[in-house]
C-alpha cells in the first residue's frame, strides 16, 4: 500500500495511502484454496481474524455519496486465538473518508484513504480525551443500546464542502467477520492480504421511516473477497491471486461500495453515484427555458468544484485539479456575465441594442470591472435603495429577497443576487488563477531548464527553488480560502440555482420568471452578441497587435467557446447543433494557441522579475550565472510567443466562417 505523510497544512494530523484492491463474489460454499507457492518464494500464512462494526456517515441526500466519496467510523477487534477475556484483544478505532476509485481497466480499484485516528484509540495524538458518542434514539439502530461516535472534527471538517456544511448523520452500519491470509515473500516481507469477510449491513436511512432505496428490508447479509495489495507489492501477485480465486469459483464483484451494496438492498449492481441521479435539465433537441439551462451550468460547476476539492486539500500533485476548478469557475462566470441582461430586461428584450461589456451600466459588467457600480463587493450583496441587504444563504422564503413586494423590488432582487455569486465567482477565480500560473510556470520552467547545459545548473536550481516556493504558498493561499465561509457560501449559492425554484430557495422567484425565454432562441442571441464583440476585438488589432490585445482576443474567444459549449444542445435544427459543436472546438484552438502566448509572456516576465531580485541579494559570480541561465530561458518563451504569433491567424480564419456563426443569431 502507497502511503505518504499528508503536507503540512493540508489536512492536519491524518495520513493518506493509496489502496489498490480487486473485489470478488464467493459462490455458495466457496472455500480459499491453498495460494502458497502462487509466485516463486510467495508463502501464504493465516494471520488472526478480526471483528469490525462500521458505521458510514453522510448527508440526509448523500451528498458525499453522490460525489463517489465516504466517511466511515471502524472500531476493529483482533480476535486473538486462546484469548479468555476482551482484555486480551487488541482494539482499534479510526476514521476513514475514501475518495473516488480510479482504475483504467475498472478492475483493480486505486482509492486514496485519508485516516484519522479516533480519540482513545492506539496511534491519537496525546493528550486527548475520550470522543463523545451520541446515542441512537430511534433514528438508527433499533438497539438503544448502540452508539454512534460524533464525527471527528477534522474529518467534518475535510468534507464539509462535498457535504455543503450540511448535518453528517449515520446512514449504514455493517457488521463483519473478517478472515485475513497474508502472502510474504521468504524473507518475511508482506505482499498482499486476503480478506474474506461475512458482512451483516443495515440501512440506517431506511428505518428513518422511509422504505429502502431498491426494495427488499433494511438488513442486508452477503460474502465478499478482497484482495489487498501492500506497500510496495507487485500487480502481478495481484493478478496470480485472483486467477487462482476465480479458478476456484470466485468471481469478480461488480460493486465497488458496501456502502452502496448496504442502500442499495444487496445488489452488488449500485454505484454510489446511482444512489442520487438527477434528472437532467433538458435533452437534446427538448424545448427547455434558459432558466433550465442556467440550472444545468449551476450544477456543473458545483460538481467540477467539489470534485477536485478534496484532492486539492490534500495538495494532489496532480495539476488539473487546480485547471478543471479555475475552468468552471470561468466558464459559470461567462455564463452569468452574459445571462445577466436578460435578468435586468428580461426575456425578449432586444439585446442587441444593449450594448456590450462594462459601461452598460449592469451590475454584473461593472462589479467584474471593480467600478463605483459595483453591486458587490468584498463577498456581501450591497443594500438597495430601500437599505435591505439580501442574505443568500439564509433561509427565505421563494417570495424574493424582498418579499412579495413591488415587481421592481424583485427584478433589482435578482440583479443583486446575480451579482454577488458572480463576485464570490471571480474571488475564488482569481485565487486559482494564481495557483493555476504557478503551476504552469513551474512546468515550463522544468522542461525548459531541462535544455540548458550542465554548467547552469546552480543557477537553475536557484530559479526552480524560487518557482517552486512560490507554487507552495499560493497553493497553501487557496486551501485558506477553501476554509472560509465564503467559500462555503458559494457552493451552497451554486447548489441553490442547481436547485431550481423551491419553496424555501434564497434565489429571488423573479429571477426564474426572467429567464423564461426558450434556450433554442435564448442562446443564439447571447452568441450572436459575445461573435460582435469577438471580430470587433480582432478587427482592432492592427498589423503589430500588443500582447494585451491578443490576450483579450482570447478571453473573447473562451467566452464564444463557452456559449457554443452550453448552447449545442439546446439549439436547432440539427445543422445548427453541429455548427455550434464546430465553433466551440474552433474557438478551443484558438484560445489554446493564445494562450501558449500568454504563458510565454507571464514566464518572461518572471524571469525577468526573479533575475532582477536575485542581483541585489547574490555575489557576482551568482549575479552572472543567474543571468545568463534567465536569460537562455527568456529566449526559449521568446521563441514560443514567436510561434503563437505566427500561427493564430490562420486559426481564427478558421473559426471565422459563416457556416459557424449561422446558429448565433438575435433572429433565430
Amino acid at each position: 500500500m502507497l502511503r505518504r505523510q499528508v503536507p503540512s497544512g493540508a489536512v492536519g494530523e491524518d495520513v493518506q495511502q493509496l489502496e489498490q484492491e480487486v473485489k470478488l463474489d464467493p459462490s455458495p460454499g466457496w472455500a480459499l484454496p491453498d495460494l502458497s507457492g502462487i509466485l516463486p518464494g510467495v508463502q501464504a500464512e493465516a494471520i488472526p481474524d478480526v471483528a469490525l462494526e462500521t458505521t458510514y456517515y453522510d448527508t440526509a441526500d448523500l451528498r458525499l455519496a453522490r460525489h463517489n466519496l465516504t466517511l466511515r467510523f471502524r472500531r476493529q477487534t483482533e480476535l486473538v486465538p486462546g484469548a479468555r477475556r476482551t482484555d486480551d484483544r487488541t482494539t482499534t478505532e479510526v476514521w476513514t473518508v475514501k475518495l473516488p476509485a480510479s482504475s483504467a481497466d475498472n478492475t483493480v480499484l486505486a482509492r486514496t484513504e485519508v485516516t484519522w485516528p479516533a480519540e482513545g484509540s492506539p496511534g491519537a495524538p496525546a493528550g486527548r480525551r475520550t470522543a463523545r458518542r451520541a446515542r441512537a434514539t430511534g433514528r438508527g439502530l433499533q438497539s438503544r443500546d448502540y452508539e454512534f461516535e460524533k464525527v471527528h472534527a477534522e474529518a467534518a471538517h475535510f468534507v464539509q464542502a462535498v457535504a455543503l456544511g450540511r448535518p453528517l448523520e449515520p446512514v449504514a452500519h455493517l457488521s463483519s467477520l473478517r478472515r485475513r491470509t497474508e502472502l510474504r515473500t521468504s524473507d518475511g516481507r508482506p505482499l498482499a492480504e486476503i480478506d474474506e469477510d461475512t458482512i451483516t449491513g443495515r440501512d440506517l436511512l431506511a428505518t428513518q421511516e422511509r422504505l429502502p432505496r431498491h426494495g427488499g428490508t433494511p438488513d442486508v447479509r452477503f460474502r465478499e473477497v478482497e484482495v489487498e495489495l501492500a506497500d510496495g507489492g507487485a500487480v502481478e501477485v495481484l493478478d496470480a491471486v485472483v486467477r487462482r480465486l476465480e479458478a476456484a469459483g470466485a468471481r469478480r464483484s461488480p460493486g465497488k461500495s458496501k456502502l452502496a451494496r448496504v442502500l442499495a438492498g444487496g445488489s452488488p449492481e449500485v454505484s454510489l453515484q446511482d444512489l442520487y441521479r438527477p434528472a437532467p435539465v433538458g435533452g437534446q433537441g427538448q424545448e427547455v427555458a434558459m432558466s433550465e439551462v442556467l440550472r444545468d451550468q449551476a450544477r456543473s460547476c458545483l460538481d467540477a468544484l467539489v470534485d477536485h476539492d478534496p484532492a486539492i486539500r490534500l495538495d494532489d500533485p496532480d495539476p488539473e485539479h487546480i485547471h478543471k476548478s479555475r475552468v468552471a469557475t470561468r466558464r459559470f462566470r461567462t455564463i452569468l456575465r452574459e445571462f445577466a441582461p436578460l435578468v435586468t430586461y428580461g426575456s425578449g428584450a432586444d439585446l442587441s441594442q444593449r450594448g456590450h461589456g462594462v459601461g452598460t451600466g449592469h451590475p454584473i459588467e461593472s462589479a467584474e470591472a471593480g467600478g463605483p457600480e459595483s453591486l458587490a463587493a468584498g463577498g456581501q450583496a450591497r443594500p438597495d435603495d430601500t437599505g435591505v441587504t439580501p442574505n443568500r444563504t439564509g433561509d427565505r422564503t421563494g417570495e424574493g429577497a424582498y418579499g412579495a413586494g413591488a415587481a421592481g423590488k424583485e427584478i433589482n432582487a435578482a440583479e443583486v443576487w446575480f451579482a454577488a455569486i458572480s463576485e464570490d465567482l471571480k474571488w475564488l477565480g482569481g485565487i486559482l488563477g494564481s495557483v493555476r500560473d504557478s503551476d504552469v510556470r513551474m512546468q515550463s520552467l522544468e522542461d525548459h531548464c531541462a535544455q540548458l547545459p550542465a554548467t547552469d545548473g546552480p543557477a537553475v536550481a536557484l530559479l526552480l527553488a524560487t518557482a517552486k516556493g512560490q507554487r507552495q504558498s499560493r497553493h497553501e493561499e487557496l486551501r485558506e480560502a477553501m476554509s472560509a465561509g465564503r467559500y462555503l457560501d458559494l457552493l451552497r449559492s451554486l447548489d441553490a440555482l442547481a436547485s431550481g425554484p423551491t419553496s424555501r430557495s434564497p434565489v429571488p422567484n423573479a429571477l426564474w420568471v426572467l429567464l423564461s425565454e426558450p434556450a433554442a432562441t435564448g442562446m443564439p442571441a447571447l452568441a450572436h452578441r459575445q461573435w460582435r464583440a469577438l471580430r470587433k476585438a480582432v478587427r482592432r488589432l492592427g498589423r503589430a497587435p500588443s500582447n494585451d490585445a491578443l490576450h483579450r482576443v482570447r478571453i473573447q474567444a473562451k467566452r464564444v467557446r463557452y456559449l457554443a459549449e452550453v448552447a449545442a444542445p439546446v439549439v436547432r435544427p440539427a445543422a445548427h447543433r453541429d455548427a455550434a459543436t464546430l465553433t466551440a472546438k474552433a474557438a478551443t484552438l484558438l484560445q489554446d494557441v493564445l494562450g501558449d502566448l500568454h504563458d510565454g509572456v507571464v514566464t518572461e516576465e518572471w524571469l525577468r522579475e526573479t533575475a532582477l531580485v536575485a542581483a541585489t541579494s547574490a555575489d557576482r559570480t551568482a549575479l552572472v550565472a543567474m543571468g545568463l541561465a534567465a536569460g537562455q530561458l527568456i529566449a526559449i518563451e521568446q521563441q514560443t510567443q514567436r510561434t503563437s504569433r505566427a500561427k493564430w491567424p490562420a486559426i481564427w480564419h478558421r473559426l471565422d466562417r459563416k457556416s459557424l456563426r449561422s446558429w448565433a443569431s438575435d433572429n433565430q
